[in-house]
């Protein structure tokens, strides 16, 4: 069984225009690993118009061929989150127009997640292991700061639709909340907290030890 099918292929493909799919394969992504919660894989499409050949590369995210891997991903529900977030969530974000924030989603399925390929937009993977000089930095803070306004958008839009206060809480807390699995996550939370308690110029401040978490 192929990991996505002609049929798949040629309704993503529409997307972009009326193309003659003449082939598409799969492959690794990168030799590097750059993410932990999934495997990472390449599409390749070769389509033709009006004589014309041309290829469309596309980002491939879905579960690991490692049984222990997908077991893990499958109990802590993490694919299931992101199937959520962008089959229903993040569509609705979008229904509200706003700046764009993250690579377009092309297909989705519970198992298998297909994105633009933003290397192909001139984006580069930024090594782990590296520091942000201050443009980058102030890209990633501009990004999330259009995705918390998308989420603020929405939830005014919503609350003038039902004339009264709406949170997305109310529809997505069971794929918003953390689980048990994945509560690793707030080691670093806790580190950075902890740094916080001796080095801010603020930790003499009554309410400091509320504002850091504790």
């Amino acid at each position: 069984m192929k990991l996505i099918n002609h049929e798949e292929v040629n309704t993503l493909i529409k997307q972009y225009g009326k193309y003659k799919v003449l082939d598409f394969t799969i492959s690794k992504y990168s030799d590097n690993l750059i993410g932990y919660l999934g495997e990472h894989l390449k599409l390749t499409v070769t389509v033709e118009a009006n004589g014309v050949q041309s290829d469309y590369k596309f980002f491939v995210k879905c579960m690991p061929k490692e049984q222990w891997l997908a077991d893990f991903l499958t109990k802590s529900n993490f694919f299931l989150k992101e199937y959520v977030m962008l089959s229903d969530l993040f569509v609705k974000f979008d229904q509200y127009g706003g700046s764009k924030w993250r690579p377009k989603s092309l297909l989705i399925r519970k198992d298998l997640f297909v994105f633009e390929d933003i290397k192909e937009l001139g984006y580069q993977m930024f090594h782990q292991q590296g520091v942000l000089n201050y443009e980058e930095m102030k890209a990633v803070v501009k990004t999330l700061a259009k995705f918390h306004a998308q989420s603020f958008i929405y939830e005014e839009k919503m609350s003038r639709e039902l004339q009264r206060p709406y949170r997305i809480w109310e529809d997505f807390s069971e794929h918003l909340k953390e689980t048990e699995e994945l509560k690793w996550r707030n080691t670093g939370r806790n580190a950075v907290i902890d740094f916080l308690k001796v080095n801010s110029k603020r930790k003499s401040e009554t309410n400091f030890s509320k504002m850091s978490g504790n």
